[in-house]
């Protein structure tokens, strides 16, 4: 995703008390970056980095920051049983690209709704309202679960920003529930049991758990801190005259995911 409206984020002054708050928001954003990338196709350069990294200790110790308690379930060890030569391409392929009438388990939230345009029509009017176009590549269509986690990193990147500047952060948290709601939460479980269905190899089976996990936890917090809102109006937000930038891509998150 690309961003059109730019801030220069001063950090001038801090308030010492915000601190906990922003270092949770900037591990909540890092946890949906990790996610971004781990559903993107595995290039040879990626599998090489899962294959000399340890892909299950870096999910696991990221997660487990934010939701230490709830975790003893996952598989984290299928996390690094990536396969020999492109098996886990191949895989990728044959869940979420391959199949007569589509894929088996499309990673795009529009394949489980009822009305695709209608979908993508909303997720673009999130994407724009916060400066945010897509960039023209396959996996950033507007309704491919990589773009909707990515959008949801950059959200929560904000909220980290403002919160250690001392500005008023609410707008993000509503935008975020309001986002986790009426996209991912709606659809995901419904990928979940579909990769179950097709004997989907431990990577992604375990990735699709631990995913449901983090976003049933992530809401949950959410509503605690903002409330359920209203769900029907769409896109509630008051308006927010500048963003804080897009963040860069952290270096090590991408060498191993």
């Amino acid at each position: 995703m690309q961003q059109s409206a730019q801030q220069n984020v001063t950090r001038d002054s801090v308030d010492p008390e915000a601190v906990d708050e922003a270092d949770y928001a900037a591990a909540r954003s890092y946890v949906y970056r990790l996610f971004a990338l781990a559903f993107e196709y595995p290039d040879d350069a990626r599998l090489a980095a899962l294959r000399t990294g340890d892909p299950g200790a870096q999910l696991r110790a990221a997660v487990t920051a934010i939701m230490p308690d709830s975790m003893h379930e996952i598989d984290w060890q299928a996390f690094n049983l990536i396969g020999e030569g492109d098996e886990l391409q191949v895989e990728y392929t044959r869940l979420f690209d391959a199949g007569p009438s589509g894929p088996p388990c499309s990673l795009h939230e529009g394949a489980h709704q009822q009305s695709r345009m209608g979908t993508l029509e909303e997720l673009v009017r999130f994407y724009n309202y916060f400066g945010l176009s897509r960039a023209d590549e396959p996996n950033d269509l507007p309704d491919h679960l990589s773009t909707e986690l990515e959008f949801l990193h950059y959200l929560s990147h904000c909220e980290a920003v403002l919160t250690q500047d001392g500005e008023d952060f609410t707008n993000y948290q509503r935008a975020q529930r309001d986002f986790l709601l009426r996209h991912p939460i709606k659809w995901l479980a419904k990928l979940k049991n579909k990769l179950v269905q097709h004997h989907a190899a431990g990577f992604y089976r375990e990735l699709m758990v631990l995913l449901n996990a983090f976003l049933n936890h992530d809401i949950e917090q959410l509503i605690n801190q903002v409330g359920r809102g209203k769900q029907d109006l769409g896109i509630s937000l008051t308006t927010i005259d500048e963003l804080p930038t897009k963040p860069e891509q952290e270096n090590d998150v991408d060498g191993v995911l």
